[in-house]
């Protein structure tokens, strides 16, 4: 029978996630189905594996249903929770994002220049990923849609000083310490073997890799290689978290409430 415990000390020193993303993440990673729903007392080992108290989850939880994120079903003395539609929604449109593999995403950049620093453009740019360096000057990647009367240069290798500008040196700061993390855990689960670990410790585990990882990727339009550089943290940490997901990979909600 399974009985390794995952070696999750390197996430678990990460700053403390706030309860209610911590459950978006939860939910958004292995009950993102219509049908799926997670019973109470397997969210409760799940979220005291994470160090998370009750009390504060039952705040979250009472939060998510009044936002439309989760219903919760009572049947008898036990409760189990699901995504609304909305919070489904939500989820699948984030999940585009911080379960893409760098393979699958763009990796040349162009360059958008506006008539005028007041143009109608700016938000359809910025919904497309765009990020702004001037007034009337935008960067985003190369597969990005541009609204008409927009000028668009592809771009080629970019200099130093504008990788270092579109990325906030906090988030790249995030980012290093993730990568750290990741790379811990990476090493401490190499000679685990499949099956040595519960379902629950595996859900565990990826819940918390994939929370950390969304947290940050989530807070800033994608940025690819070619204008970041390969070598930045970020990408680097797409990578780990892509290998370690693999080898964690994602349990059915059966296994996991019936460990």
């Amino acid at each position: 029978m399974p009985s390794e415990r995952p070696p999750l000390d390197a996430l678990t020193a990460l700053p403390t996630p706030r309860v209610w993303s911590m459950l978006v993440t939860i939910f958004g990673d292995l009950a993102r189905n219509p049908e799926d729903r997670i019973e109470g007392p397997t969210l409760t080992r799940l979220t005291e594996g994470m160090g998370l108290k009750p009390e504060a989850v039952r705040v979250a939880l009472h939060r998510l249903r009044n936002d439309d994120w989760i219903a919760s079903v009572k049947s008898g003395r036990t409760a189990s929770h699901g995504l609304t539609p909305h919070g489904r929604r939500e989820s699948l449109s984030a999940s585009r994002i911080i379960y893409a593999r760098q393979e699958e995403l763009p990796v040349g950049w162009q360059l958008a220049l506006l008539e005028s620093s007041d143009a109608d453009q700016k938000p359809s740019l910025q919904a497309e990923g765009f990020v702004q360096l001037l007034p009337r000057v935008f960067v985003g990647n190369g597969q990005a849609r541009v609204p008409q009367g927009v000028a668009v240069f592809m771009g080629d290798t970019p200099p130093n000083w504008l990788s270092a500008q579109i990325v906030p040196a906090d988030v790249t700061a995030e980012y290093e310490t993730l990568l750290t993390a990741l790379r811990q855990t990476s090493a401490r689960v190499a000679d685990l073997q499949p099956g040595q670990l519960r379902p629950l410790d595996v859900a565990l585990t990826r819940c918390l890799i994939v929370h950390h990882w969304r947290r940050l990727v989530l807070r800033h339009p994608y940025l690819p290689p070619a204008l970041t550089g390969a070598a930045w943290p970020g990408h680097l940490c797409r990578a780990e978290v892509t290998h370690l997901l693999a080898r964690f990979q994602r349990p059915a909600l059966h296994e996991i409430q019936g460990t």
